[in-house]
């Protein structure tokens, strides 16, 4: 079989293996990096999983040789595309800011009586959660230095029902999102053209195939090597001290620089320049990067003078509980850009629901992942069901459907947002589904067991950092692209959550019996997560709240203000502002030092499209992607070579 021949097979048998073994091994491998080991930090929090695109670069390699010698065998775009989504998926579901959090949250109150309400509260929990044994939960938060440990008998049968339970929970949440991303990718992708320029890179490494092909551009050769360098240095550096290097890792300026009020209401602010994020951030379209950075330093002003003024504390600009109210403005903005969404979707959606009434075949069904009638009654069935095992453990009906909704909602936001720009950091740190829910039905109004249900739902309710969905229709986009099946796609996303959950699932059982989750042998912050969610719920029942209007009020105002931009871009063609930049800008996606990398990259593009036109801003976009490449490769080379070598410590920023 000559080379063009091989390029023209589809999705084959030997990618579906290859790609599950590579998962296997892939996953077990970070988690044990995220959690312990320490040499590459935490790759999984990226929204392009660095050490992925680093199995692919591998892969180029392997096709270079192959297509030379035995072109038969070459890897094609299709299995490179399976590839990605298959170890992307079980990176993200089993990601330091995911499922890391999961046992430590639920095991917290048992164990830690005194920080949760005392221990009422976990006899009010639902037994299937967890085990209750005093000597398993001792062993959970100290470890055993027993390697096998969580594998002996009576350990592991204790977990056995907890691990079917909180495995059959996620899977539903991954299956609801799934059938949701199925309904929205023709509205969005071919209806709307939304760009997703988060997988241009892989993309273009599964058409160019070889490294000779990829490294042909001298642009993204050239960002590649000065990338690699400058971070080899620095691991050389952080390794040696001796050796020079580059600070680019994260640098709070605002803290010290600003110190007295009302200046030091701005902080923090933080400033990084990673070669990932600058290369990634050039992509964003220029009005949502503007917003970006615009909405940014309004929203600080705004804190500065009405800091000077009195009308806040000399706090934060974070402080959830003052001016700005970050925290509303971000819950209200998710429903106004929900509404947005529908509002946009309405022909779409009309057209559907007008198909499925009258019983008749719905346009491109058949080519869809899932037809819409099974898509709809999919995401219905699995919210259903989500809220079923949410009153089964301690909530009322209308919480559980209220808690859930709020979830999905903002789920399918941050997905429309996910699908339009390229974040390298996705961080929503200010929005909780848990924390709306009682501001709705007021924590004075709900049982001890109905809050520290939701507590237990914080592990997926933190930050977001990692978004299924915003991946699920990441890879329907790849398979458009390439034109493969988007059904063969489906059933290979299933597949590899079903392995990816219980591989995580089992992997972090073994490392918090060995090691502790609260001893200084595992890193990470989840063990923080869990004593900060239970502090929460320690607030909520000791100072009981009614519904209170101003929160809702403050929301509705966000709401407003996200439909009043949208509004103004429909009416006025060149508006600069974009609802997707304010959302960011009070989600706290922007504090991790995106602000600064977002304002360097807008100036950048608008300069070269100012004075070079869209041929010269396309004809620069491979150096960047060349940042992006250079900052994943060198990752994950550096990264085997120190976990094969034993060092830690290292950090190429």
């Amino acid at each position: 079989m000559n080379a063009e021949a091989a390029s023209l097979r589809g999705i084959t048998t030997r990618s579906i293996v290859l790609g599950l073994a590579l998962t296997v091994v892939h996953t077990i491998w970070l988690v044990y990096e995220e959690l312990t080991l320490a040499h590459i930090g935490t790759p999984s929090i990226f929204t392009l999983v660095q050490t992925v695109i680093g199995i692919l670069f591998v892969m180029m390699l392997i096709n270079s040789a192959l297509r030379r010698y035995r072109p038969g065998l070459a890897f094609t775009p299709a299995e490179f595309m399976v590839i990605f989504i298959m170890t992307t998926m079980g990176s993200i579901i089993t990601s330091v800011k995911l499922m890391h959090y999961l046992f430590p949250t639920v095991m917290w109150p048992v164990y830690f009586p005194h920080q949760a309400g005392g221990p009422e509260t976990a006899a009010g929990l639902a037994r299937v959660m967890a085990p209750r044994d005093p000597d398993l939960v001792r062993g959970f938060f100290n470890g055993t230095s027993d390697f096998w440990g969580f594998f002996r008998p009576r350990v592991l049968g204790a977990w056995l029902v907890p691990m079917a339970f909180w495995g059959v929970f996620f899977f539903l949440l991954l299956w609801t999102m799934l059938c949701l991303a199925s309904i929205v990718r023709r509205p969005w992708l071919d209806q709307e053209r939304v760009p997703f320029p988060i997988i241009d890179l892989p993309v273009m490494m599964a058409r160019q195939g070889t490294a000779e092909a990829l490294f042909g551009n001298r642009l993204l050769t050239f960002g590649f090597v000065l990338t690699a360098s400058l971070l080899s240095v620095n691991y050389a550096s952080s390794l040696a001290p001796s050796v020079p290097g580059v600070r680019l890792a994260e640098n709070d300026v605002g803290t010290a620089m600003l110190t007295s009020p009302p200046w030091s209401a701005v902080n923090p602010l933080i400033v990084v320049w990673w070669p990932f994020a600058i290369g990634l951030c050039y992509l964003i379209p220029l009005d949502v990067s503007f917003s970006c950075w615009f909405f940014f330093l309004v929203i600080r002003g705004a804190t500065v003078v009405a800091t000077m003024f009195g009308l806040r504390d000399a706090g934060s600009v974070q402080d959830p509980g003052q001016f700005p109210f970050l925290t509303n403005a971000v819950e209200g903005g998710w429903i106004g850009m929900f509404l947005v969404i529908l509002w946009s979707a309405r022909p779409f959606l009309k057209d559907v629901a007008r198909a499925i009434r009258r019983g008749q075949a719905i346009p491109g069904d058949a080519t869809e992942a899932l037809s819409y009638r099974t898509a709809i009654a999919g995401a219905v069935a699995g919210y259903a069901l989500l809220v079923g095992i949410g009153v089964m453990i301690g909530l009322r009906l209308g919480i559980a459907m209220l808690a859930f909704g709020l979830f999905f909602i903002a789920i399918i936001v941050m997905t429309r947002m996910y699908a339009q720009i390229a974040m390298p950091l996705f961080c929503m740190a200010f929005y909780s589904f848990g924390e709306w829910t009682t501001q709705f039905v007021g924590t004075a109004r709900m049982t001890r067991t109905e809050t520290a249900t939701l507590t237990t739902f914080y592990w997926f309710d933190r930050t977001y950092e990692q978004l299924p969905m915003g991946h699920h229709l990441e890879s329907f986009a790849f398979a458009d692209r390439l034109r493969e099946s988007r059904k063969a796609v489906l059933r290979i996303i299933v597949v590899t959550s079903i392995v990816s959950i219980l591989l995580g699932m089992t992997t972090l059982l073994q490392i918090f019996y060995d090691r502790g989750a609260t001893s200084a042998r595992v890193s990470g912050d989840s063990a923080w997560l869990a004593g900060y969610a239970w502090s929460r719920f320690s607030n909520w029942l000791n100072s009981p709240k009614p519904i209170e209007a101003a929160p809702i009020a403050r929301g509705a105002l966000s709401a407003c203000f996200v439909l009043f931009l949208t509004y103004l871009r429909s009416v006025w063609i060149t508006c600069p502002l974009h609802p997707v930049g304010y959302l960011l800008t009070v989600s706290y996606a922007l504090e991790w030092g995106m602000w600064n990398v977002i304002f360097v990259t807008w100036l950048i593009k608008a300069l070269v499209v100012r004075y070079g036109g869209l041929r010269l801003y396309r004809t620069s976009v491979p150096f960047f992607l060349g940042l992006v490449l250079g900052d994943c490769v060198t990752h994950f080379v550096w990264g085997i070579g120190l976990s094969l070598a034993g060092a830690r410590g290292a950090s190429p920023y």
